[in-house]
């Protein structure tokens, strides 16, 4: 038991519990396109991956820091001014 959910009073009712911090840059990494690959897509807006419901109860130190950790795997894309992309680069 990781103690992720807690029941409540409420019989089927549960809260979110602990959330387990990932401080490991490669883990996170790895995490993200393990992600994408369950999506079963190329690519995805970075605030989409950092919100994913998908990562619970995991929640990564941060995102862009682990994604300067080397992965020939992904990249980072600027889109426009403001967006970041993350995005497969193949099998």
């Amino acid at each position: 038991d990781w103690g992720c959910l807690k029941q409540q009073t409420k019989t089927g009712t549960y809260a979110t519990g602990t959330v387990l911090r990932i401080q490991d840059p490669e883990l996170t990494s790895w995490l993200l396109e393990a992600l994408l690959l369950s999506r079963r897509q190329e690519s995805m807006p970075l605030d989409q991956l950092e919100s994913s419901p998908v990562l619970f109860p995991f929640a990564a130190a941060s995102v862009r820091e682990a994604l300067r950790y080397p992965n020939k795997r992904l990249s980072i894309i600027r889109h426009g001014l403001d967006a970041e992309i993350i995005e497969r680069n193949g099998d």
